[in-house]
């Protein structure tokens, strides 16, 4: 199966379980998320109650892939702001974007929002 770039939103969702988990599973064994994502993942977890080592232990169970934020993809980041400025995308929204871009590969979210894009391939788990 083919690489993707995982959104927060859609593991949070499995997570959760979630409408749409079941496609999160299909995708999971080849994902890829950005390091900003994962944060936002552990954070999540964190906020909601779980332990600090438990939060991270399933964050680190689940994406065995993190990709580090870089220079480069800071500034395709503040860049893409423009664009995506009428859809509210946060910053990791955009990390995500930004780092499906930079690998080609397309992007598994719960974010229905971002099939409004253009220029990334979006695949939504609801």
């Amino acid at each position: 199966m083919k690489k993707h770039v995982i959104d927060a939103s859609a593991l949070l969702a499995l997570l959760g379980n979630e409408k749409g988990s079941d496609k999160v599973i299909q995708y999971l064994p080849n994902c890829v998320m950005a390091s900003v994502n994962f944060s936002e993942v552990i954070t999540v977890l964190i906020r909601k109650g779980v332990p600090e080592s438990e939060a991270i232990t399933i964050a680190n169970d689940l994406i065995g892939e993190v990709m580090s934020f870089n220079k480069d993809q800071s500034i395709e980041v503040a860049k893409l702001s423009q664009q995506t400025k009428t859809l509210g995308l946060s910053l990791g929204d955009r990390a995500c974007l930004t780092l499906g871009k930079t690998l080609n590969l397309p992007v598994i979210t719960a974010d229905k929002i971002w099939k409004k894009l253009k220029g990334f391939e979006i695949y939504l788990i609801r």
